[in-house]
């Protein structure tokens, strides 16, 4: 079940996560062609997990449309600010970078998960 929190508490598992994978990761995503396919299959888990979460504590358990084009909005974003963080473009924290997240969670959201 969800709880107040949990969803910060995702965001710093995965970002915990990748700074443990950063030196797989940046070598994947700098020395092959699967930057693309890895931006792709991280946007759709994220969406798939965000928007369960959501939904799960939804009026009825159903998303409208506008609020899953936000998630998929929110995931785009993230995920590509994720592989900038991994590449090194950013010299953060996973804790900061998953504070990011949380600051940057699109108002329509934050009922939801904060």
């Amino acid at each position: 079940e969800y709880t107040e929190g949990s969803w910060k508490k995702v965001l710093t598992e995965v970002a915990k996560y990748f700074e443990e994978q950063r030196d797989y990761i940046s070598n994947l995503l700098l020395h092959t062609n699967g930057y693309d396919s890895f931006v792709n299959n991280m946007t759709q888990i994220h969406y798939e997990r965000l928007r369960y979460l959501i939904q799960k504590v939804a009026p009825e358990n159903k998303l409208d449309e506008m609020t899953e084009m936000v998630i998929r909005v929110y995931c785009y974003g993230t995920v590509h600010l994720t592989c900038e963080w991994i590449l090194g473009i950013y010299k953060v924290s996973f804790d900061e970078l998953t504070q990011v997240y949380v600051n940057t969670l699109p108002a329509p959201l934050n009922q939801y998960l904060l």
